[in-house]
């Protein structure tokens, strides 16, 4: 059997990280339904293509109230199947997201550095007053940290695997990579970035170059649909950015 101190050994390390996410749930999660009070105009048009969805009228982008991107608005629709059409279906779907955000920051800090980076990264943005509003807010925004983190911490992961795990974790990587951009409208200003990223790991590493390229196919892949329908409706994609 294992001794206490052995377990303790293996608990403790993880003890700041728990306690940071449970902080930022309470935060994240206390009255979610009732503050800030009220529902303003964006969250009710959000539940109301929601409800659309619902209904049987999905949509790539949604042109209403000047354009929207539709990842939020489908996971609100499954909130919403649950609970009904109620703001703290709405709310809450804004603070799973952010409470899940925690874990995945954790991820990538610990992925790119180490365990106590990513468990400070985790503490920093439970408690971030913007993160923390936003996750109390059924704004589309939301969705946007947690995506590109998630997607950032598999390539990451990717580079550092071998064998099948490591195409499996490039596959992942690059459907969410792809899927940021279906989250919020600055996520292009991310491309730059990751392309940039990309560029210095296919020269300076090629035994990478296999994984930066599954991971670029799939991303590429993952933005196909949305590229298309931008090009046939280049006024209404554009209109929020305007």
């Amino acid at each position: 059997r294992m001794s206490l101190r052995a377990r303790l050994r293996l608990v403790l390390p993880w003890l700041p990280l728990a306690i940071i996410v449970v902080a930022g749930a309470a935060l994240r999660l206390d009255r979610i339904g009732e503050l800030p009070p009220g529902l303003y105009r964006d969250e009710a048009w959000y539940g109301l293509d929601a409800v659309g969805v619902l209904n049987g009228h999905p949509a790539l982008y949604f042109a209403a109230n000047n354009g929207r991107e539709g990842l939020f608005i489908y996971l609100l629709a499954a909130v919403v199947s649950f609970l009904g059409q109620t703001t703290l279906a709405l709310r809450l779907t804004s603070a799973l997201v952010g409470i899940a955000t925690l874990g995945a920051i954790y991820l990538a800090g610990r992925a790119f550095f180490s365990h106590r980076i990513g468990v400070l990264a985790a503490g920093v943005l439970a408690g971030t007053f913007w993160h923390v509003a936003l996750s109390r807010v059924a704004y589309r925004a939301i969705t946007l940290p947690l995506f590109a983190t998630l997607g950032l911490a598999l390539a990451a992961c990717a580079l550092r695997a071998s064998g099948r795990p490591r195409q499996a974790l490039a596959v992942g990587a690059g459907m969410l990579i792809g899927l940021t951009f279906y989250t919020y409208t600055s996520a292009p200003f991310l491309a730059p970035l990751v392309l940039l990223a990309a560029i210095v790991i296919f020269l300076r590493r090629p035994a990478d170059r296999p994984v930066i390229l599954v991971i670029a196919g799939v991303t590429l892949a993952m933005l196909l649909p949305m590229a298309i329908w931008a090009l046939r409706h280049p006024d209404l994609y554009l209109a929020r950015a305007g």
